[in-house]
């Protein structure tokens, strides 16, 4: 018995919008997203993105603080070596004409202070400000650890010696402040209302402060009482027992 094969007649206009389909089905794949596909894809990415950028922006805050607290760390290195090189004295804040920044400045360069100029250590600025600025600094140091304008007419102003220091973990030498609005490079300050004149809240709503010891803490200085602003900053309102002359 004879095997009979037969062969399949393509119909011309089949063939055509199929291939039609298949061409379109190809366009779309090499083609991208259609814009439902877009507008979802869009959609996604924005809520992604309210989702991370205040964990971003904390982590920003974060480091600028981090960044901060080695800047003082740094700065209390360089009093501590000026301190041994004149017999325990502390830098003065301010002594004919010279501020607190430029006595130690020799510890930071060897070149000569230039009051914010490209000498000038970029430990003196947060990072989290750009303006408070006032040469080159935004930090400030207690005016009574030597304020030479007001001493020896105001004794409470004259220079300290770190040896003679009884709680130097409770005595504040610097914090974040508002150098620029204040026009000086010193806080001089012994309750809260006077506080938020000189203290600068850059980090989260709180400053950092180091003291005499050498350790750095971050705190909210307005929700303080007046007892932790005395004893802070004002080494409880300059007690001869706390840091006497």
């Amino acid at each position: 018995m004879s095997r009979v094969e037969f062969q399949r007649e393509e119909d011309p206009s089949h063939g055509l919008v199929g291939g039609v389909k298949s061409a379109r089905l190809r366009q779309r794949r090499l083609g991208g997203f259609t814009l439902i596909e877009l507008m979802v894809v869009v959609a996604i990415l924005s809520i992604l993105a309210m989702l991370l950028l205040p964990a971003v922006a904390k982590s920003l805050g974060m480091a600028r603080r981090i960044s901060c607290m080695n800047n003082m760390k740094q700065m209390h290195n360089a009093m501590m070596c000026y301190a041994n090189d004149y017999s325990g004295w502390m830098p003065p804040t301010y002594c004919a004409g010279r501020w607190w920044i430029e006595s130690i400045h020799p510890y930071f360069s060897d070149r000569p202070f230039d009051g914010g100029g490209p000498n000038t250590s970029k430990s003196y600025q947060c990072p989290a400000d750009n303006k408070q600025v006032l040469f080159g600094c935004n930090y400030m140091y207690p005016a009574y650890l030597g304020h030479y304008a007001w001493y020896p007419a105001i004794l409470s102003y004259g220079p300290r010696n770190l040896n003679r220091c009884a709680a130097p973990a409770d005595c504040s030498i610097c914090v974040d402040g508002k150098s620029k609005d204040m026009y000086r490079l010193y806080y001089d300050f012994i309750f809260m209302f006077n506080a938020v004149q000189y203290i600068d809240p850059r980090h989260s709503g709180g400053t950092n402060v180091l003291f005499a010891d050498g350790h750095v803490i971050w705190a909210y200085p307005f929700n303080q009482s007046e007892a932790q602003i005395r004893q802070i900053f004002g080494w409880h309102s300059l007690s001869p027992q706390v840091w006497p002359l």
